[in-house]
């Protein structure tokens, strides 16, 4: 089954996420990230032609989960100490 290209560069991103995790940056390659995904290292140069573009995607995905963790624990009439304990939970 063919992905849209959106839907095919968040999967090589949420891969990339997985094995960066396990090896760090340094070790991981676009071959890994593509055989994770199935896919060609060809395919993954095409979404991301660098790791540091790769990266920075990742990072950004990562910050905008937890993110939304945050934003759904929060309740708007807890105090100042409560958002922020519930932020570093």
């Amino acid at each position: 089954m063919r992905l849209k290209a959106e839907d095919r560069k968040d999967e090589i991103v949420r891969s990339a996420i997985k094995i960066f995790s396990k090896n760090g940056f340094a070790e991981t390659s676009f071959q890994a990230i593509a055989n994770s995904c199935g896919i060609s290292q060809s395919a993954v140069l095409y979404h991301f032609n660098s790791k540091d573009l790769l990266i920075e995607e990742a990072i950004q995905k990562i910050v905008l989960h937890n993110h939304q963790i945050v934003s759904a624990s929060v309740n708007s009439k807890d105090d100042a100490q409560m958002r922020l304990v519930k932020h570093f939970h």
